[in-house]
């Protein structure tokens, strides 16, 4: 099958980037198909983002006779709807993948939510990471739907962590790692130590991920003004190796994110043995649900994390996180996760 993958904005190293080059090294190497990647440039759109956009569109324009049984569009924004439309126009069968939440402008804006329901019902098939996901993206009763899995980094099914019990009994390693922002939860994560190290508990925080200058220069500001120079560590952007070696020394993730959809992150972390702490949202939800994790709502979110630190049985959060560790690893091995693709993207490309 040859399968061509749109989607994600070059020079951002975010969930969506990651997905598409994991898909697309996965469904080649498992899968034996040819596939091969355009990015959309859809990501933070701006009026300077019109050049770039316009070379993607140049691109599917010019493969339009090139065979590809199958695009698989992932939708992270409104103009990614706008690609749909296109590909449609250039005569391709599109399986779309929603990597966005209800918090988005795109759901949240009457107008955008109403024209991109008629857009995405421009669709082959819609293939959803999660059920949750039917919670919280406006979804057209047509086309149809497929249930999928998403790709984690290859390296997780070879993690190993330290045997829980050989931990520091009294220091935690809280870890928050995203594309860093008030929205993906990073100052929050920063009071949540304050507040920690303020009741007495000795804390070690790894703060990873990109941002831009002003962003990092209030993280900075953050965590001098709640005298957490000592406790937490600013590490910037990391590889996949760094930040999967972060992972593994880490005890709990906190992410307080309100626009992640499906958190890959969370998933991340539960593969490397973390106990994960999100926001009540239903991919969140979700995820926790199915292996290990605590989930807070609105309001005093920080409060309601740092008293549930408080009050939790430390090795007993390491145990179960290593546990539910190993049952993640099988349930997300890329052959499990290309056989549920193949089926998607098999069923989209045989549609008249």
């Amino acid at each position: 099958m040859k399968v061509l993958i749109v989607g994600g904005t070059r020079g951002l190293r975010g969930g969506v980037e990651r997905f598409c080059l994991r898909a697309r090294e996965a469904l080649a190497d498992i899968g034996g198909h040819h596939v091969e990647h355009v990015f959309s440039e859809a990501a933070y759109f701006r009026l300077g983002s019109v050049p770039r956009f316009s070379r993607s569109v140049r691109a599917l324009y010019r493969g339009r006779r090139a065979g590809w049984d199958c695009v698989w569009l992932q939708y992270t924004s409104f103009p990614d709807l706008a690609v749909l439309a296109l590909c449609r126009w250039f005569g391709y069968k599109v399986l779309v993948t929603p990597h966005l939440g209800a918090n988005w402008v795109s759901q949240t804006n009457p107008i955008l939510r109403y024209i991109g329901l008629r857009l995405l019902a421009m669709a082959h098939g819609i293939a959803l990471l999660s059920e949750s996901q039917a919670e919280e993206v406006a979804l057209p009763p047509m086309p149809a739907r497929f249930k999928i899995l998403t790709f984690l980094p290859r390296s997780l099914s070879s993690v190993r962590r330290n045997d829980p019990e050989a931990a520091e009994p009294d220091t935690m390693t809280l870890i928050h790692a995203a594309r860093l922002s008030k929205a993906k939860g990073t100052f929050s994560f920063i009071e949540v130590c304050a507040r920690l190290k303020q009741s007495g508990r000795r804390v070690r925080g790894r703060l990873a991920g990109s941002c831009d200058d002003a962003t990092a220069q209030e993280i900075r500001s953050l965590i001098s003004t709640r005298n957490l120079v000592d406790e937490i560590e600013f590490l910037g952007s990391l590889s996949e190796r760094d930040l999967l070696g972060e992972l593994v020394r880490a005890d709990i993730l906190v992410h307080l994110s309100w626009i992640d959809s499906y958190p890959l992150i969370v998933l991340e972390s539960i593969g490397c043995g973390v106990f994960p702490i999100c926001l009540d949202l239903p991919g969140a939800r979700a995820i926790t649900g199915s292996y290990c994790g605590h989930v807070v709502g609105d309001p005093d979110t920080e409060k309601k994390v740092a008293d549930f630190i408080l009050a939790a049985d430390l090795p007993g959060l390491r145990r179960s996180a290593r546990v539910a560790g190993s049952r993640l690893r099988a349930d997300y091995d890329w052959s499990q996760c290309v056989s549920v693709c193949e089926r998607a993207l098999t069923s989209v490309s045989a549609m008249p």
